[in-house]
């Protein structure tokens, strides 16, 4: 969801949606953790901050941007539970600046100061109790999955055991990049399977250990 220059600007002139938000200026601390984490809890999205309810670009101040920049990241770090990563751009168009925000969708469930969010249409919602249920089932089994590929067996050369750590120190990002990390000490690409209406996924262990035909199914 990391829209270029001119699909922003196309995106601007059709308005807010399910996918993309606008912010005239910083809102609230909190407000903003709500925000960000109803993105994190759906399909993922994108903050324009420089734009208005209204789909007018009005701006920020130069100087504004590295410090909105700056709250944001302390707000995805201190407010958010878990944690959530995000990507930020500075734009400019047509003489003003824009501050880009883009939120993945999440593997794992996120609190922000006023509950659990997510996503509908062109505003953020409490979730139901279901819902809230439903999520951290699947977060529980992403968690599982993480932990289980945190603890397959490297060798110490060739650097592996340098990636190894990474890969645990990065863990909770997500296990989009657990399994990203895992294909590039297997050099092989992850297998999903459909068996008996349950998705089957096959991690491949790293390289030296391949030679004894190990992998790892989950």
């Amino acid at each position: 969801m990391l829209y270029s220059l001119t699909e922003l600007i196309e995106k601007i002139r059709l308005g807010e949606d399910a996918t993309i938000e606008f912010k005239r200026e910083m809102p609230h601390r909190d407000s903003m953790a709500d925000e960000i984490a109803a993105f994190a809890n759906g399909e993922g999205g994108v903050f324009l901050i420089g734009v208005d309810d209204y789909s007018e670009i009005v701006g920020l101040e130069l100087q504004e941007l590295d410090s909105v920049e700056k709250t944001v990241v302390e707000i995805c770090e201190d407010s958010i539970e878990p944690t959530v990563s995000i990507f930020t751009e500075k734009l400019r168009f047509d003489g003003k600046n824009l501050l880009k925000i883009a939120v993945s969708r999440s593997f794992f469930v996120h609190k922000s100061p006023n509950g659990y969010f997510t996503r509908k249409e062109k505003c953020k919602k409490e979730m139901s109790t279901e819902q809230l249920a439903r999520l951290y089932s699947q977060a529980t089994r992403n968690e599982l999955l993480s932990r289980l590929l945190s603890e397959i067996a490297l060798d110490d050369g060739d650097g592996r055991q340098v990636k190894r750590r990474h890969f645990l120190e990065r863990r909770g990002e997500g296990v989009g990049i657990i399994l990203n990390e895992s294909e590039q000490l297997s050099g092989k690409t992850p297998i999903y399977e459909l068996f008996n209406e349950e998705l089957c996924l096959t991690i491949f262990a790293a390289k030296s250990l391949q030679e004894d035909n190990n992998y790892g199914k989950f």
